[in-house]
């Protein structure tokens, strides 16, 4: 069993401008100091504010936070406010006579504003703002616990890959990629594992990631089936159902048109946004496209997209395929990811030269496998476990339908 030696350490900063503090003590290597006072130094009158921020505290533990004060000869008031990380902790509000017993422009008085074990502390931020004039700061004085040193175990499946350990407390280790395992490709690391399921976990962690453990622990390999069908570009056109992309940055056409634009994603035979109808003449110089989801034709009206039954035209040479349209004597080519203004869309983009196109379209597989993901890649990729349900589901779509059954998703005239 591992025993912790906590060390108490205590941190002062003396207020030097009204844009500086000096710092002594058990002061961290890599924390940053930025105070920062409206008035002169460390006089606050009413409405002003004096604002320390200590960040880089690296995971630390605060424990006590005393100000040392003084006051106009009869008056001095103010709100102190204590956050951690954004989160108030602390505040104190009232008068120096209230704090300590009596106004005094003579001596500084320590003023408690915290007392406790405020863990995990990156950023601390005290300020003070004045009610009535006037309240002068002198020092803060803060009592911390260095964050612990953790460990964190490295796991695929049930064997130990590595122990990463930090190298002081609050540093976080740096997350690796590993190997794939047979059909498995490596993902992620994940604190809970779990068998082969059909989708990541909501909270995982990338490799290369700086990863901030808060007691010693185990993260789990996340891999991924690789099961992707054959996507190769077609050369043969005929009728059906296709995703549209561009070779060059792997962006598809996704959705339909609103306000004379589609959407776009990373070309996916997963995205059933994706999926297009597109029904060729029988010369294949021409065609329709329709989104399977949703029924909706895609068409144009002038340069801007539309959502109505157009005839394009069709652009076609080895696995080369694009649709267009010619506007008063101009080609505009149906781009997966037009640049423009700032923005990214689908639409039609002006070509110099159709025949230097890098779109391709890709036939969706009539049947395709759910994406499956596990921590456990030596065991296989049977699904697991879900209540029984034989049904099987069908969807409309157009003039096909969607079935779904047993994990599997089919799609049929």
């Amino acid at each position: 069993m591992k025993t912790l030696l906590l060390i108490l350490s205590v941190m002062t900063w003396t207020v030097t401008s009204n844009k500086t503090v000096s710092g002594e003590g058990d002061v961290p290597s890599d924390i940053v100091a930025a105070y920062a006072n409206t008035y002169n130094k460390g006089q606050v009158r009413a409405n002003d504010t004096a604002t320390l921020v200590l960040s880089g505290l690296s995971g630390a533990t605060i424990n006590s936070i005393e100000v040392y004060v003084k006051s106009n000869k009869s008056s001095g008031a103010g709100q102190f406010t204590v956050t951690a990380d954004g989160v108030t902790i602390a505040s104190k509000s009232g008068s120096l006579s209230e704090w300590v017993g009596a106004y005094d422009n003579q001596n500084y008085h320590a003023v408690s504003l915290y007392q406790g074990n405020e863990a995990n502390v990156n950023e601390l931020t005290i300020r003070l703002v004045g009610t009535v004039s006037s309240l002068y700061i002198d020092q803060y004085v803060i009592s911390y616990t260095v964050a612990p040193v953790h460990s964190v175990t490295l796991m695929r499946g049930a064997n130990i890959v590595n122990v990463l350990t930090e190298q002081k407390g609050g540093a976080g280790v740096l997350l690796p990629s590993l190997p794939d395992y047979n059909d498995w490709h490596f993902m992620a690391w994940t604190e809970q594992p779990f068998y082969t399921v059909n989708a990541l976990p909501d909270i995982w962690y990338a490799a290369g990631e700086r990863y901030y453990p808060a007691s010693d622990g185990t993260l789990w390999a996340v891999y991924e089936y690789e099961s992707e069908p054959a996507t190769e570009p077609v050369t043969d056109l005929q009728p059906g159902i296709y995703i549209y992309y561009n070779t060059q940055d792997n962006l598809a056409v996704s959705g339909v048109p609103v306000n004379g634009r589609m959407d776009y994603a990373d070309a996916s035979i997963y995205n059933g946004n994706q999926f297009y109808e597109i029904l060729f003449n029988a010369a294949c110089d021409s065609a329709t496209i329709q989104h399977v989801e949703t029924g909706t034709y895609i068409g144009y009206n002038g340069t801007q997209l539309a959502a109505k039954q157009s005839v394009w035209s069709v652009y076609h040479n080895g696995d080369k395929t694009a649709f267009y349209t010619t506007v008063s004597g101009k080609t505009y080519i149906l781009w997966p990811a037009v640049y423009k203004g700032g923005e990214i869309f689908s639409g039609l983009l002006e070509a110099q030269n159709i025949s230097t196109t890098p779109t391709v379209i890709v036939h969706v597989p009539q049947e395709i496998e759910e994406k499956a993901f596990t921590c456990y890649p030596e065991t296989g990729r049977d699904i697991e476990a879900v209540p029984a349900d034989t049904r099987e589901i069908i969807i409309p779509i157009g003039n096909y339908q969607l079935r779904i059954s047993n994990g599997k998703k089919t799609i049929r005239l």
